[in-house]
């Protein structure tokens, strides 16, 4: 659902928050900035010595308190807005938005990466491929008025110490020009109360989403040998890209027969599941949500009080026990072979490595000073075997 924002507030909007406000410095000059700012769970807002005011922030941190990863229903996103709006102290009609993003966790039957790698192109432009620290990846793109992301969710809270919520896609969009939201009936904070505006949102949603050309998951053996070429050079954007600087009709034609190829031959099961899940999934934020029912019992995790039986997804689950963590920077290493003791280079690639070295190096070194030592000095007996520190 409404995920990062900006607002803008006219000069003399802003009533009395309680928040105590400070003035930054640079950190390299020593200058004061021109402007004030205050901070307060998640949001930041500054006023600025022209009298400009604006607000920055997560509104579903804002109203979770740690992440954007589990559901934001609409009578949340109302209770956000009421609460950001007395909390800083003005009125939601005035609030002009300058940035939007918002977008859905859709949950996946697998890892998302899978669907991820095979993502080749967003119209007529590349979903570039970016890692974030090296624990997963996110295809993003970029337009005039907006930008369009897909990453995989699961891997981005593992990355921040959350417990695995299973597999799970993000599909996000973050407006930057509110021209793109006008025909949606959004200009205020207000207008993201009203279940209609929030639903033509979903619908821009979903037509992103059926705009990225996902590579064939597949080459069956039936194939021709044009179509088995087709499904090969398509899966390149370099193909794409060519295509559409010579000939841009060209380019809408042969998507048109790539993805008819594919859904003839090999069904992208993956990107379907994906698609009903985004409109499905939206719907359901729309609905008022079945209140939880209460229970007593509760389980730490890394995220915080969990319910038993209920989870931030919404699924049903067993009550957790501790997770296993690395014993180098303790990260959750519970979906890692049972006797993994520090993170696994095959997932978290040089990451994984340091850990592991980390450990090892010491004991190493501390092994190659001994052997040295006795090899200088003639020892009577080797010492290795009983030091402590080769241990």
């Amino acid at each position: 659902m409404v995920d990062y924002l900006k607002i803008a507030l006219p000069d003399g909007t802003l009533g009395t928050s309680g928040l105590a406000l400070f003035t930054p410095t640079d950190h390299e000059s020593g200058e004061c900035q021109s402007w004030r700012e205050a901070e307060h769970r998640n949001m930041k807002l500054r006023i600025h010595r022209n009298g400009y005011t604006e607000l920055t922030g997560s509104l579903h941190k804002f109203w979770h308190g740690q992440h954007n990863g589990g559901p934001f229903h609409l009578n949340a996103v109302c209770e956000a807005i009421t609460d950001l709006s007395d909390t800083f102290g003005f009125k939601a009609e005035v609030a002009a938005l300058r940035t939007l993003e918002f977008g859905l966790n859709v949950p996946m039957s697998t890892s998302a990466a899978q669907l991820l790698r095979r993502g080749v192109l967003y119209k007529t432009s590349a979903l570039d491929l970016k890692q974030f620290n090296g624990k997963g990846c996110y295809r993003t793109a970029v337009a005039q008025q907006y930008y369009f992301k897909l990453y995989d969710k699961e891997l981005h809270l593992m990355a921040m110490g959350f417990a695995s919520p299973g597999p799970l896609l993000r599909v996000e969009l973050k407006a930057t020009r509110m021209v793109l939201l006008a025909e949606a009936g959004i200009a205020t904070l207000a207008d993201l109360t009203k279940p209609k505006p929030l639903a033509a949102l979903g619908k821009l949603l979903e037509g992103a989403f059926a705009n990225v050309l996902f590579a064939a998951p597949s080459l069956p053996a039936t194939l021709t040998r044009t179509e088995r070429q087709r499904l090969t050079v398509g899966a390149n954007f370099i193909y794409w890209h060519d295509l559409n600087e010579q000939h841009p009709e060209s380019l809408r034609k042969n998507r048109a027969k790539y993805r008819e190829l594919v859904a003839k031959h090999c069904p992208d099961l993956l990107a379907s599941e994906a698609s009903n899940g985004i409109a499905t999934g939206w719907e359901r934020l729309l609905e008022t949500p079945q209140p939880i029912p209460e229970l007593t019992g509760f389980t730490a995790t890394s995220s915080g009080l969990l319910l038993t039986g209920i989870n931030t997804l919404n699924r049903v689950v067993e009550p957790v026990s501790e997770p296993r963590r690395c014993q180098t920077c303790s990260r959750d290493i519970s979906g890692q072979s049972d006797k993994s003791k520090f993170c696994s280079e095959a997932l978290y690639g040089a990451a994984g490595k340091r850990c592991r070295n980390a450990a090892s190096n010491p004991r190493n070194n501390a092994k190659r000073r001994l052997w040295i030592s006795s090899a200088a000095q003639y020892q009577l007996f080797d010492v290795v075997p009983y030091s402590k520190a080769a241990a």
